[in-house]
């Protein structure tokens, strides 16, 4: 799927890090999760220097997707989502496995296999974080954010399901709030009607 996928969009090809990651039985550890977001840190920093030498010098044939007027960046550097993403990231990392615990335990090839899929989403979730900051510098960065938008909604649900600092009874309270606090949201954000969707019209009524 990814292979006709890449035919119709080349920035597809950013998916087969799933592939790669996978079948060589990643598991995530703290400290490959901590090089990972300070790489992530030094991208977003020296993103203006690094993305200028490469239009200029390595494929001058992509610099109008960062000097059109249309592929700025159109919206401002949100500290909220940043606070957001900094919360869920630490939940992970509180929520990483020592790799001699996975083997210790029963069942080893179940826990190892939910424990890959894990460490997978885990990863291009900071990912995710880095392309959604990059957005206000970049427009076209949406399109490579879709891609990895997977490991978001995965990264929130593990907040459910893998924080051991919370007992069952608690989980449950928290994910209620936040679907709640989503729902509210999602309510709000489509009042503001960005897309000109309302008031909307059927096409039988046209």
């Amino acid at each position: 799927m990814l292979f006709f996928a890449v035919l119709f969009h080349s920035s597809a090809i950013v998916l087969f890090a799933i592939y790669i990651l996978y079948t060589n039985r990643f598991l995530i550890t703290r400290r490959f999760m901590l090089v990972l977001a300070s790489g992530a840190f030094g991208i977003f920093i020296a993103f203006d220097v690094v993305i200028n030498y490469i239009v200029q010098y390595i494929f001058p044939q992509y610099s109008w997707y960062i000097r059109g007027n249309w592929a700025v960046g159109n919206e401002e550097f949100s500290v909220l989502w940043l606070i957001i993403y900094l919360c869920i990231f630490s939940i992970l990392f509180i929520s990483i496995k020592p790799k001699h615990t996975i083997i210790a335990k029963e069942d080893t090839k179940k826990i190892e296999i939910s424990e890959q899929v894990f460490g997978v989403s885990t990863s291009l979730f900071i990912f995710f974080v880095l392309i959604s900051l990059l957005k206000s510098k970049i427009w076209f960065l949406v399109r490579m954010n879709a891609y990895l938008q997977f490991s978001y909604a995965m990264s929130v649900s593990y907040i459910f399901t893998r924080f051991s600092l919370l007992n069952r009874n608690k989980r449950k309270v928290l994910c209620f709030v936040f679907i709640v606090g989503v729902s509210i949201w999602t309510i709000l954000m489509y009042q503001k009607d960005g897309n000109g969707l309302f008031p909307y019209q059927f096409f039988w009524e046209g």
